[in-house]
């Protein structure tokens, strides 16, 4: 809530995922369906949680995002070691 973002749903181009459930959101489809997704859903963004270097796929979502109006964000996880010898 504090970034204001409110998820609906994630995409995911793996169709074995799609009607199943991520933290509590249903998996809605792929990218190939998003169009068709958006209508009637007050989608305001997309957030990207991959991390696939496909430029080709990457300029696909931001053309989309743009044609549509849509601001697009990337996240990530990051895990870092912490130093277990120091006090």
């Amino acid at each position: 809530p504090s970034l204001g973002i409110k998820p609906i749903g994630f995409i995911d181009d793996d169709l074995l995922k799609a009607g199943k459930k991520l933290q509590g959101f249903p998996i809605m489809g792929s990218f190939s369906n998003l169009d068709k997704l958006l209508k009637g859903q007050p989608v305001k963004g997309l957030l990207l949680s991959f991390i696939n270097k496909d430029i080709i796929h990457q300029n696909k979502i931001k053309q989309f995002c743009q044609t549509k109006g849509l601001y697009l964000k990337q996240f990530s996880v990051c895990f870092d070691e912490i130093d277990l010898s120091s006090k």
